[in-house]
């Protein structure tokens, strides 16, 4: 455990030094090395504050991804399988390009240009490899038009969630786009190669730890996803770094109250170690308030300059903290210093893109929690440069004080 004072544990360089702990971990996809090791560290962590801590164990049928390639000719070609993969086999594949939707993809690759995926956003590349598996095209290949312009992965969904897609598919970066229209227009053979490992008995672990849980008064739940794609330190680092800073701070500040703090993996796929995890929490009416630690919390946004991207010192557009009516005016109090963050209440949460605070506040629990995305998320360059002391500054002492204010209430009543 980290040697530190209640304040320094939730300062701006104390929550940086653990996000670059977390994305030097390697990649966090579920019940991979680095997803192991994380669990194992947070666990620790928490029982260095004084928790009593629990890892539980889960089962899920899980890929392994040894090697992914595309070559066009003697271009390679960036490439990721996209989830749940169909591995192709240790033979690459070696067939021309078809265009998908309106060239004959018999025995040949499919490929979805960008200028037919529509918004990124929606991309549905599942249903895109159904219909590419209906024409008997051999694979798809799918350059997706992210802002970053890089490679992005999309989480998991049934009923591709523990099961192949039909036929190998791959994202690879739209700039990737130009050889492989080249390729297209000439006949050019592509060669593609997904080689991996299915695991149907993979382990992977969700955290749950307690601290005066049964002191007879309303809890505290806080809670984070602790998995994703790639280093994912924007996306998930944030908000495992302050899971761990309240937890130091709790153990000074609150040594005789309630609390019950939830770590899950599987989020990129479904959500997965949550619906497992959440089991483990009480009724609605013993708890006084679930925050839900979730994603870019604190990320940097990026300012276009020509062919550049500088990075800022503010948050990202989609920075909102979503709030339950009641506790509402807490969070306007308790976050009233926290620039660039918007307030909204849960009603506006989407039912499809809340993640586990979707499940959190439909379950009827008083609930607030960040969602959102930055412009590397679920990217392989959302790494600890996408956020700064300095931006993770001010969320430890809001949340610390949106804590205070339930606990002090508890204590009064």
């Amino acid at each position: 455990m980290q040697n530190m004072s209640p304040c320094q544990s939730l300062s701006g360089e104390a929550l940086f030094r653990d996000v670059e702990r977390y994305a030097a971990l390697g990649e966090h996809r579920t019940a991979g090395t680095g997803d192991l090791r994380t669990s194992r560290w947070i666990a620790a962590e928490l029982g260095a504050a004084g928790f009593d801590v629990s890892l539980k164990l889960f089962t899920l049928q899980q890929y392994f991804d040894e090697s992914t390639e595309l070559q066009i000719g003697s271009v390679k070609v960036p490439a990721f399988p996209h989830w749940f993969p169909k591995p192709s086999g240790a033979e690459p594949l070696r067939a021309p390009l078809a265009r998908l939707g309106t060239d004959d993809l018999r025995g040949r690759i499919a490929y979805l240009p960008p200028q037919d995926v529509g918004p990124w956003h929606r991309l549905d590349v599942s249903q895109r490899a159904q219909q590419a598996a209906s024409g008997e095209a051999l694979a798809l290949i799918v350059p997706v038009p992210h802002p970053s312009g890089a490679i992005y992965a999309r989480n998991a969904a049934e009923p591709y969630l523990q099961a192949g897609v039909p036929i190998p598919t791959i994202v690879v970066p739209a700039a990737s786009a130009t050889v492989l229209a080249e390729a297209l227009a000439s006949g050019q053979e592509a060669s593609l190669k997904m080689d991996g490992r299915i695991d149907p008995q993979a382990l992977a672990y969700n955290i749950v730890a307690r601290r005066n849980a049964s002191s007879g008064g309303r809890l505290v739940i806080v809670s984070t996803p602790s998995s994703g794609w790639f280093r994912c330190a924007g996306e998930r680092g944030t908000g495992v770094a302050l899971f761990l800073g309240l937890a130091r701070w709790i153990a000074a500040r609150h040594p005789r109250d309630g609390f019950l703090f939830i770590a899950s993996s599987g989020h990129e796929l479904d959500f997965m170690g949550a619906r497992l995890a959440f089991q483990a929490a009480p009724p609605p009416e013993a708890v006084s308030l679930w925050l839900h630690l979730g994603a870019s919390i604190g990320a940097r946004r990026w300012q276009v300059e020509g062919d550049r991207l500088l990075p800022l010192e503010k948050a990202h557009e989609n920075n909102h903290l979503f709030t339950s009516r009641l506790p509402l005016a807490r969070a306007r109090q308790a976050f009233a210093d926290v620039p660039d963050l918007q307030l909204t209440p849960t009603e506006m949460l989407s039912s499809s893109g809340g993640g586990e605070l979707t499940h959190i506040v439909q379950s009827g629990y008083t609930a607030a929690g960040m969602v959102g995305d930055h412009r590397y998320f679920h990217t392989p360059y959302d790494l600890p440069a996408v956020t700064s002391p300095a931006l993770l500054e001010p969320y430890g002492r809001a949340f610390g004080r949106l804590i205070t204010s339930f606990v002090n209430q508890e204590e009064k009543s």
